[in-house]
């Protein structure tokens, strides 16, 4: 990967190399120590947090030459807590889905869905002084009467397409859109059960 960037699970090394003599052998290493397995390296088996790879050839004249790259490895999940509707809350019109969100490396964004479906555009930004909490207005008028499961995805922040990375979090919440009874003002309602 190139200087700078995020890597997590499996990642595969590459070096580009030109000399007038065939190369013969290419090595990589992480902060110094050889990586067995490479180019296909298991970033699981080493420490979050910046590390050096580099990666050196030798020509079939006993010539080597050595280049090097900056990444952070970030193997740990986000971590995210669910703040609003609580259990139970009833609620009309438009209801703001919360959650809190945390990561190591920085949030990239919070997705949050009903029924698996998004609710809107992922946020990406937290909450007016709030560090990490994120937000989402929904219509609930757009639910059908019944039980509907309230989640968010959360991204990590990363500067290259295979650092990015949904993960569940527990936001187990569940819904019930219904009606109030005729002699009441009608209106719309979300009952959350948990």
């Amino acid at each position: 990967p190139p200087s700078w960037t995020f890597v997590h699970g499996t990642t595969q090394l590459k070096a580009n190399v030109t000399s007038a003599v065939d190369p013969t052998t290419v090595q990589f290493a992480l902060d110094g120590t050889p990586l067995a397995t490479a180019p296909a390296w298991d970033t699981t088996i080493s420490a979050d947090g910046q590390h050096t790879l580099t990666a050196t050839v030798a020509d079939g004249r006993g010539k080597t030459a050595t280049a090097s790259a900056t990444v952070t490895i970030d193997n740990t999940a986000p971590v995210g807590l669910w703040f609003s509707p609580t259990a139970n809350q009833r609620v009309s019109g438009t209801v703001t889905l919360k959650a809190h969100a945390s990561d190591t490396f920085g949030v990239g964004s919070v997705q949050f869905r009903v029924d698996g479906a998004p609710a809107g555009p992922a946020v990406t930004t937290p909450d007016a002084g709030a560090l990490y909490v994120y937000s989402r207005s929904f219509d609930t008028s757009a639910l059908a009467p019944g039980v509907h499961a309230v989640s968010a995805q959360l991204g990590e922040r990363g500067n290259a397409p295979h650092a990015r990375r949904d993960v569940p979090v527990l936001l187990q919440q569940l819904c019930r859109r219904y009606h109030l009874p005729q002699d009441r003002p009608r209106s719309e309602k979300l009952d959350l059960v948990s």
